[in-house]
């Protein structure tokens, strides 16, 4: 059976057509831009058009002929990716071609997925997209790709992590972003439009040693390298704000694979420069706090 719906609210709520098992076909208006959680949990869509939710709970389809209909694993609405289920270890652009969000949660709690190469199309990954993708070691990204915003979480607690690209087009890190990713040790910033890191976006990366800052960068937020291993800091022109502990506890941890809270740090930050034109007006409460700087 096929079922046309008009509705003048934006949203499908929970659990609305959940174990519809005739529904086989249905149009969602322009209108919609929330599904959420067991939307159509268990129902036997066959397929679905939603041209402008942007907004759709992994579990929106979980269970139904939809969800189960994609072999590889990615279950895509129209250009979002709503979640994976799939035992690839390396997802390529080409498995990801045309999708212009990752969902938040997507892969959340993922163990396959070792590499990620992010298509050209991605616009944004939202939050908690990648969080706790245990394996995950790398994330690359052509010069093209239109990724312009890192959304919360997104790769919180991917413990493995040890390499990450961002791509030319990011304006917008949120916080957390890359928090607890302890392996971490290499960062790429090839955007020039991003002018602020935000509050834990590297904290407790403990494997991060060097850091090189993005053009234009305005504003490094509270706690962004907290627990890091940097050694050397160099502070571009363009930077004008460091807020409270910042670059604090800046170190080695003797095993970082342990809870943080369990961590013994030898302090490893010596130096920081700043430009002859640096323009910084603002350095927060404890920003370099138990650091061994000589310089």
């Amino acid at each position: 059976s096929n079922a046309f719906v008009g509705v003048e609210n934006a949203t499908i709520k929970e659990s609305t057509f959940e174990n519809c098992t005739s529904l086989h076909h249905i149009e969602l208006p322009d209108a919609i831009t929330t599904i959420e959680i067991n939307a159509f949990a268990g129902a036997s869509l066959r397929d679905s058009v939603v041209s402008k939710a942007s907004k759709i709970h992994k579990d929106a389809f979980k269970n139904s002929y939809l969800e189960q209909s994609f072999e590889d694993g990615l279950v895509r609405i129209g250009t979002v990716l709503i979640s994976y289920h799939g035992n690839k270890e390396v997802l390529s652009a080409q498995d990801l071609a045309g999708i212009t969000s990752i969902n938040p949660n997507a892969f959340d709690k993922d163990s396959k997925v070792k590499s990620i190469t992010l298509p050209d199309s991605l616009e944004i990954i939202d939050e908690n997209a990648f969080d706790g993708c245990v394996n995950l070691e790398s994330v690359y990204a052509s010069e093209n790709c239109n990724l312009n915003k890192i959304a919360a979480n997104a790769f919180k607690d991917c413990k493995n992590l040890k390499s990450m690209v961002i791509p030319s087009n990011v304006e917008t890190i949120e916080s957390y972003a890359f928090y607890n990713c302890y392996l971490l040790n290499e960062v790429t910033f090839k955007t020039n439009k991003l002018e602020s890191l935000p509050s834990y976006c590297f904290a407790n990366c403990n494997s991060l040693e060097s850091i090189t800052f993005p053009a234009n960068l305005n504003t490094i937020e509270a706690y962004a390298f907290y627990q890091t291993a940097l050694k050397k800091v160099n502070f571009i022109s363009s930077i004008e704000n460091i807020e409270a502990y910042a670059f604090a506890n800046i170190g080695k941890a003797a095993n970082n694979k342990l809870a943080p809270s369990l961590w013994k740090i030898t302090p490893t930050l010596k130096e920081i420069k700043f430009e002859d034109n640096t323009n910084i007006y603002y350095i927060g409460k404890h920003a370099f706090e138990n650091n061994i700087l000589q310089s």
